[in-house]
């Protein structure tokens, strides 16, 4: 755990490197970095002599991936509640989130629950683990998992850099209009009647309201 400390002030290279090149491609590469390094634990488990230092070189590498991609993670969560407002003029920021709390809660469930498992099943008649187990439940399978994961993120999820950037454009000129119309209707409203029927005007709209005249005020 100490040694894997390393991959925070690693992850502040993530947010230049997603303006440059794009927050899926980084994201892509900090999975498959994550990947790589649950590869070299295949080494720190069969091998006695080099294992502590494979073991450590492997947790640097696991951790410079995953703090690559949990970084660009709510940002490209955010991007998404974007795209959906845009295509389909939906806020959806609870059911995102709810979503993707939940989908965590249970991936994280699953794959505890099969490293046990792949870790019973290799074991020794007197309950140790095996080499094979090891491998396995700590190594192959995860980083298989991880690459594969990688390579559907980046044929399936199709936001780039340019897209997310068009869309908050049209969601900023949409703000800005929505606040023109409210601010005519508000000043629209705002008239003065020579002759009020419902007491004296407030002050306000005496201010900026010509006596005897139904101009629009100004606040």
């Amino acid at each position: 755990n100490t040694v894997a400390i390393v991959g925070g002030p690693v992850s502040l290279l993530a947010v230049p490197l997603a303006k440059k090149i794009g927050k899926r491609r980084i994201y892509v590469c900090g999975m498959i970095v994550t990947a790589i390094g649950c590869l070299v634990r295949l080494v720190a488990v069969n091998d006695k002599t080099s294992g502590l230092v494979a073991a450590c070189i492997s947790s640097v590498i696991c951790s410079c991936g995953t703090s690559f991609a949990q970084l660009l993670y709510y940002s490209i969560q955010a991007d998404n509640i974007d795209y959906v407002d845009y295509k389909l003029g939906l806020r959806a920021e609870g059911v995102i989130a709810a979503a993707t709390s939940m989908i965590t809660k249970i991936s994280n469930g699953i794959g505890a629950a099969f490293s046990l498992y792949v870790l019973s099943w290799t074991a020794n008649g007197d309950g140790s683990y095996t080499k094979l187990g090891l491998s396995l439940a700590d190594g192959l399978i995860p980083g298989i998992v991880v690459f594969v994961g990688a390579i559907v993120f980046l044929l399936l999820y199709r936001i780039n850099n340019a897209e997310a950037e068009k869309i908050q454009k049209i969601q900023a000129f949409s703000a800005l209009l929505f606040c023109a119309c409210m601010i005519f209707l508000t000043s629209s409203a705002m008239r003065c009647d020579p002759f009020p029927s419902f007491g004296t005007p407030p002050a306000l709209t005496r201010v900026f309201c010509l006596p005897d005249t139904w101009t629009p005020g100004i606040f």
